[in-house]
């Protein structure tokens, strides 16, 4: 598996821990080489003149040692981006080709602001397949690249503006120094031995305050112009990164016509959640199938209702049995009373009455019927 080295956006700042390293070892370097001089101009400038002459040697240290590792760095970005180059043969037609996936690979593999970037904005395009995606991505990554370079020229700008103070303040120290000699020497001016003492004393302290100015003003413009083409190389730097990216990598990108294909569009990202969800939480049917099993079942609940009807109903045909049984005992009854009545009938030999008798049969034999449909009925309906 390919290791990539870490990147943030850092590839064109200095370490400042190693830089104050750096600047202290070279303070004490410039001190033990001219240590042999003490008694030259230049070593009476630094081993004489105070505290802040060391001071204005260590700042100006600094700012040398961050000069040289920006220039160093500088020098290897131009040398990678003039060197690179993307092979024409390459498509980016298609985002998800392994020719692009091994190109980011071999640019991730390098550690520099050049290739660094160029594998953001490769590894944004194979993601997303979207040229818009990509063109935001770069104009952030080059904001972001302006304001750290612009940041990591503070702590030079900031010594560069102190070592002239530095010098003002041995000026101070000078004069005032001068001052309380001056003054000694308006005291005891009384032999020719003091009167010179005094002087003597004066001219140092003016000595110290202009030598402290004089070395101050050189070392600040020494360092402060090699500072400033430094921070217009780096400024040509990420200028010329802009121009290649805008002009060799950004106009071969294509805009994919399929958004819903890219993982950054918002309905895949929603479409990848409800499969997650519904993968990993339970489905309807599973939340209800406890509630089923708890419920009882249709035939549960028809089962009692069928029973009930099963023993309705033979109590009802039970009941009709013996309301028709009763029905036939009566007939049997009526049709041995009517025999009877025939028979008086007959010996009287009326013929009127029989018909008039007759008729009567008739209706009673309706009334009969009758009255068995309204118990039958009645039972139905009871």
């Amino acid at each position: 598996m390919v290791q990539f080295k870490s990147n943030n956006r850092q590839e064109l700042d200095i370490n400042l821990i190693t830089v104050l390293i750096g600047g202290l070892i070279s303070t004490i370097i410039i001190y033990l080489l001219l240590l042999p001089f003490q008694e030259s101009y230049i070593g009476i400038l630094l081993y004489q003149r105070g505290f802040t002459q060391h001071l204005a040697i260590f700042f100006a240290s600094i700012v040398v040692i961050i000069t040289i590792n920006k220039y160093l760095i500088i020098t290897k970005e131009k040398n990678i981006l003039k060197n690179i180059g993307i092979p024409e043969k390459i498509s980016f037609e298609n985002h998800k080709s392994k020719q692009l996936q091994y190109l980011h690979e071999d640019f991730a593999r390098n550690y520099s602001m050049i290739t660094g970037r160029l594998s953001r904005i490769l590894n944004a395009y194979i993601l997303s397949g979207s040229r818009k995606i990509v063109t935001e991505l770069a104009l952030d990554d080059s904001s972001f690249y302006l304001s750290s370079s612009e940041s990591s020229y503070a702590l030079p700008r900031i010594l560069v503006w102190a070592i002239p103070l530095l010098g003002f303040i041995g000026t101070v120290l000078g004069i005032s120094q001068a001052v309380n000699g001056f003054n000694g020497f308006l005291d005891n001016s009384a032999e020719i031995e003091q009167i010179k003492e005094g002087i003597t004393t004066v001219t140092t302290g003016l000595a110290i305050a202009f030598d402290t100015t004089l070395l101050a003003l050189f070392l600040s413009v020494m360092v402060m112009i090699p500072l400033v083409l430094i921070e217009r190389m780096e400024s040509q730097l990420l200028l010329a990164t802009e121009i290649y990216i805008n002009d060799h990598i950004l106009p071969r990108l294509i805009e994919n016509n399929h958004p819903q294909q890219s993982i950054l569009n918002t309905d895949t990202l929603i479409k990848n959640i409800n499969d997650a969800i519904d993968n990993k939480l339970p489905t309807k049917e599973e939340l209800i199938q406890p509630i089923r099993d708890a419920l009882p079942t249709p035939q549960d609940l028809i089962n009692p209702a069928e029973i009930y009807a099963k023993e309705a109903a033979k109590k009802l045909m039970t009941e009709f049995i013996n309301q028709l049984k009763e029905i036939q005992t009566k007939q049997v009854e009526l049709i041995d009373s009517i025999k009877e009545t025939n028979q008086i009938i007959l010996k009287d030999g009326n013929l009127s009455r029989r018909n008039d008798f007759d008729k009567l049969t008739k209706y009673y034999i309706l009334s009969l019927v009758f009255f068995a449909l309204v118990i039958l009925l009645s039972l139905i309906f009871k």
